[in-house]
């Protein structure tokens, strides 16, 4: 190989080795972040119906994501958030037909846990179908590499059915994690669920049918491994009642590497105390009305759509390109003056060439 071939050869190397990573992690972005998961495939006017958003990929650590839909059939949307998640930098804004939120993890940490959106229909909206479009707008990694480079956009459709014969019924149900087994129907009245031993409290999405009214007869769960009904007591205006119930286990508490259930005799007492607490609750909190789902706080004010990144993202965004742009001046740099080396010694060689004849005349 000549060298001068040799010189372009090392800088195509160097330029491709710099953009290697780039290139990978291009090919990685076609993967979806979310997967979508309604957990009803039908919708009653003035109830509720929810979609489950689990992340598809194990290092997201910020991203941005919009819901879209008919402002005159959807009243009102809000997120349902782990308390791992709520812990983390969340905005969420709703707009007219547009629900916003923006999610920010701290300390490098990544999202692991699956998340809920929750829309609720309009009172006496005429429709035959509603469609919520997820578009995922921006998102990056714990160190503020991008994931994706183009929008991507899911649909989900939900047909309309009839209201429940009952005058005395529930349109939705909607617990804050996990889902009902089976699926709601105003016309089923039993059902049960399974939550975390992390979860202490349940407060549902419950909608009742127009002209009625909802309690329920408690919030706290029971200890670990047990299992306490909700029973949702629903009432119209003519004095009808009818009664769900939903049978709620708390799982037992997680292993420790080391075999054990507590950490120290402090945790363990805590622990004692808060299974007791739920019975010393039950009492008071008996047929306390739940506060209406039509009250729902939006957190934040509008935002334009341009609100996608957080201050943290850009600068280390500002940084990673930074660092790229010098490697590749110093590799170009490099290549260069090899290859004017290359040039310099092929310029001697032929004034050489010249110079020998002359001398042997």
């Amino acid at each position: 190989m000549k060298k001068h071939d040799f010189g372009a050869w090392f800088l195509l190397c160097a330029l491709l080795f710099l953009f290697t990573p780039g290139v990978s992690a291009m090919a990685e972005e076609t993967e979806p972040l979310f997967a979508f998961a309604a957990q009803a495939e039908e919708v009653r006017p003035g109830g509720s119906f929810a979609v489950t958003c689990t992340p598809a990929r194990g290092d997201i650590g910020a991203f941005v994501l919009f819901a879209d839909f008919d402002a005159e059939v959807i009243a009102n949307a809000k997120a349902e958030l782990p308390e791992s998640v709520k812990s983390r930098h969340v905005y969420t804004s709703q707009q007219d037909g547009r629900f916003a939120l923006v999610y920010t993890a701290k300390d490098g940490g990544v999202l692991t846990e699956p998340f809920t959106l929750v829309f609720r229909t309009e009172r006496g909206a005429e429709f035959d179908a509603v469609t919520v479009s997820f578009s995922v707008t921006d998102a990056a990694n714990a160190v503020g590499q991008e994931l994706i480079d183009t929008v991507q956009t899911t649909e989900k459709t939900f047909t309309y059915v009839k209201e429940p014969e009952s005058s005395a019924a529930l349109l939705s149900l909607i617990p804050p994690t996990g889902t009902l087994s089976p699926s709601f129907d105003p016309e089923m009245f039993q059902y049960s669920l399974s939550v975390p031993f992390s979860v202490t409290s349940l407060v549902f999405d419950a909608q009742p049918a127009e002209d009625c009214s909802v309690r329920v007869n408690r919030k706290n769960l029971g200890a670990g491994g047990s299992t306490v009904d909700f029973e949702f007591t629903v009432t119209s205006e003519s004095g009808e009642t009818a009664v769900y119930t939903v049978a709620a286990t708390r799982e037992t508490k997680p292993v420790t590497a080391a075999g054990k259930t507590g950490t120290s005799s402090a945790a363990k007492g805590k622990d004692a105390a808060s299974s007791e607490k739920p019975a010393e609750s039950e009492a008071a909190e008996a047929n306390v009305e739940e506060a209406p789902a039509e009250a729902i706080a939006v957190t934040g004010e509008a935002r334009d759509a341009d609100l996608t990144r957080t201050d943290a993202e850009k600068n280390a965004r500002a940084a990673q390109t930074d660092r790229l742009v010098t490697a590749a001046i110093v590799l170009l740099a490099v290549a260069f003056g090899f290859m004017l080396a290359v040039l310099w010694q092929r310029v001697s060689e032929k004034k050489g060439e010249k110079s020998g004849p002359r001398h042997g005349a």
